[in-house]
């Protein structure tokens, strides 16, 4: 195509079918990711379930609550909480996609948004800083590769979401990356249970009514038979 071609509308229409090709060749690999989900330990898929669940009657019973005088950390706490819910579904979209860049990013910000939490509940967290207090110090070595990958600074993590060399454009299935996301995940959406249920107890002693705690420790149960955990109680998790 000669110089003088350059700008027209015909020029423009298959200038851009590039971006449209790229696209859809895209999705197609994604789906083609989405379809080897099923290889995913299937208690993990479940515990997901389970946990999500547990927030979802957790944030009905807050939601129905009632805040006369609500203090700035508690209304802090809630925004923090509702953007948490929002990404939820992204996440999960990008570990069922192969998108494990994303999804380590969302991770990430999952894990700030209890860090974070939590606190706010103790009077120890300042506006625009990175929390301090960190109530799960055992994701220390989860957290600071996640947040090398969301920085692109993991070189190694950066290769091997790549496929190695040379550089893979495509998205592609890895089992073991796609269930450490989820346990992470999975974790994250309990501590933000808890937090959400302290807005809210369930009664003078606990912060979670019966149900939730039987489901949330059925949940759990999974990680630590993973060993991601070694042991959990619902006040807080080692």
């Amino acid at each position: 195509m000669g110089e003088s071609k350059i700008g027209t509308e015909e020029d423009v229409v298959a200038f851009a079918n590039g971006a449209e090709v790229f696209r859809a060749k895209q999705q197609e690999l994604s789906k083609q990711v989405g379809n080897q989900i099923t290889q995913v330990d299937q208690s993990l898929i479940h515990s997901n379930t389970l946990m999500l669940s547990v927030l979802v009657s957790v944030i009905d019973r807050t939601g129905k609550r009632q805040i006369d005088n609500p203090e700035g950390s508690e209304l802090n706490r809630a925004a923090i909480i509702a953007d948490f819910c929002k990404s939820i579904a992204g996440f999960e979209l990008c570990i069922s996609s192969g998108l494990y860049g994303a999804a380590s990013t969302l991770a990430r910000r999952e894990l700030e948004a209890v860090n974070n939490c939590f606190a706010l509940r103790r009077g120890e967290q300042k506006d625009r800083t990175n929390p301090r207090v960190k109530p799960f110090k055992h994701l220390n070595a989860i957290y600071k590769e996640l947040s090398g990958i969301a920085h692109n600074t993991h070189r190694d993590g950066m290769l091997q979401l790549s496929g190695g060399s040379p550089a893979n454009l495509d998205p592609i299935f890895d089992l073991e990356r796609t269930e450490n996301l989820l346990m992470t995940h999975i974790h994250c959406v309990c501590g933000i249970a808890l937090e959400a249920a302290s807005l809210s107890p369930a009664s003078e002693n606990d912060v979670l009514n019966e149900r939730e705690k039987h489901y949330c420790a059925l949940a759990l149960g999974v990680l630590v038979k993973k060993g991601f955990l070694k042991s959990f109680n619902l006040g807080g998790l080692d």
